[in-house]
């Protein structure tokens, strides 16, 4: 069972990400209006990290990478890869790592274009990694394998 669950997630980080690029593709295009600007699709390149805090980029790579594999670290000694909920959770936050850090690499810079309010702009990247950390904040004793 583990392994079909790994399979399972390996296949949805994979499908994140290309979604992800897909979207970060067209998003060099947007530029739309809803609810009297209240959310718009603006394409924006993020030179900085969460919030768009000025960084250099190299320190941006250097710091993704090494909360990834920290993350992963803590992930392989912790979770229990026979609850979906883990694999699923662990998917998105390493999707949406892997396809901001992507664009770091190659673009230098993270495409981001869905602008709320006046909440700094974000991707769909940034949805996977909130959503992924949310469900391990909220369920952690329930998808957590108990090791210590």
């Amino acid at each position: 069972m583990k392994n079909l669950n790994l399979l399972f997630g390996t296949i949805l980080v994979v499908g994140l990400i290309a979604a992800d690029r897909v979207l970060k593709v067209f998003a060099t295009d947007m530029d739309y209006s809803f609810f009297n600007g209240f959310i718009e699709l603006v394409y924006r390149q993020n030179t900085g990290i969460a919030f768009s805090i000025p960084i250099p980029v190299w320190a941006s790579i250097l710091i993704t990478a090494s909360l990834i594999g920290f993350g992963l670290v803590f992930v392989f000694r912790n979770f229990d890869f026979g609850n979906k909920l883990a694999i699923f959770a662990i998917a998105l936050v390493l999707a949406g790592a892997l396809g901001n850090m992507y664009d770091r690499i190659f673009l230098g810079y993270v495409v981001d274009y869905i602008s709320i309010w006046k909440w700094p702009v974000f991707n769909f990247a940034d949805m996977c990694i909130f959503c992924g950390a949310l469900i391990i904040g909220v369920k952690f004793d329930k998808i957590t394998s108990g090791k210590k």
